[in-house]
């Protein structure tokens, strides 16, 4: 029998399976994770090769909120298993697209990056200069 893993990050089990009516409980092993582990590669990597699952849903309660949906999708690719899910508590789904992944989310988070980047170096500069004249 196939198995599934649920990574919960935050919220219900049992709202995200009632909402998500497609998981089925008997044959999916549930694993409460951190947001903070995330940033350990090595973790996350360790825990989608533990097993060979079929499906891998990693739920939470809203997936409008997730910031680290990019890095997500980046672990996802990087361990060859394309069968992924974010799930949340409301019932929004958002399947793993290899495509959409590469030529829609990466160039966004890149502008998105260095967009971020030009503000901070901006006012950076602007306060160091309203500083200046203070003194």
């Amino acid at each position: 029998m196939d198995k599934n893993l649920l990574l919960l990050l935050n919220g219900s089990v049992n709202k995200i399976i009632e909402k998500n009516n497609f998981i089925v409980q008997t044959n999916t092993e549930v694993v409460k994770f951190d947001e903070k582990d995330f940033a350990n590669f090595s973790k996350v990597i360790k825990i989608f090769k533990k097993e060979d699952y079929k499906t891998i849903f990693i739920a939470n309660l809203d997936n409008s909120f997730q910031r680290f949906q990019f890095f997500i999708f980046l672990y996802s690719s990087l361990s060859l298993n394309f069968n992924y899910y974010l799930v949340d508590e409301i019932g929004n789904i958002s399947k793993f697209n290899l495509f959409k992944f590469i030529f829609i989310q990466t160039p966004l988070f890149l502008i998105e990056l260095i967009i971020s980047s030009f503000i901070i170096l901006y006012y950076n500069f602007r306060l160091s200069n309203i500083y200046s004249k203070i003194k």
